[in-house]
């Protein structure tokens, strides 16, 4: 009996060989206009040596999110894009949670900005994939 406690202690001792790495964790929307693009993507990329998942993308009502895929083989990436609510104006700054089943803590991402004044378009779904983030938050058009 000793010997099963010693290997269940052993084993919740050993930490997991899965790693999500991002570059960034916050994003700064500076002063928005109207029409003004406000989402952006935050790339993950499982390091370790098993699959992870993407969990649970725990966010205030006033962020929208979508992300590209939920299992992460090792040595690839999950895109979240994440899009904040731009008819409130105003201040804002947002946490979202992230959470990975190969960790007990979630990586927190952080919006800020600042919404001078609202968008014209009532839509505030996250944009799909085949839309490109914008450069330097910048409006292309």
């Amino acid at each position: 009996m000793r010997q099963f406690v010693f290997i269940i202690f052993v084993l919740f001792l050993t930490p997991v060989s899965a790693q999500m790495n991002i570059e960034q964790t916050s994003h700064d929307f500076g002063n928005l206009y109207a029409n003004a693009p406000t989402y952006v993507d935050f790339v993950f990329t499982n390091t370790g040596q098993s699959k992870a998942y993407l969990l649970t993308i725990d966010k205030p009502r006033e962020v929208y999110s979508i992300y590209s895929k939920k299992m992460i083989e090792p040595d690839s990436a999950v895109t979240v894009r994440l899009k904040i609510n731009d008819q409130i104006s105003g201040r804002f700054n947002y946490k979202v949670d992230v959470h990975f089943s190969n960790s007990n803590k979630p990586i927190t991402l952080s919006l800020v900005g600042n919404v001078k004044e609202k968008s014209d378009n009532p839509l505030t779904a996250c944009p799909d994939f085949s839309a490109a983030p914008p450069q330097n938050g910048l409006a292309q058009f």
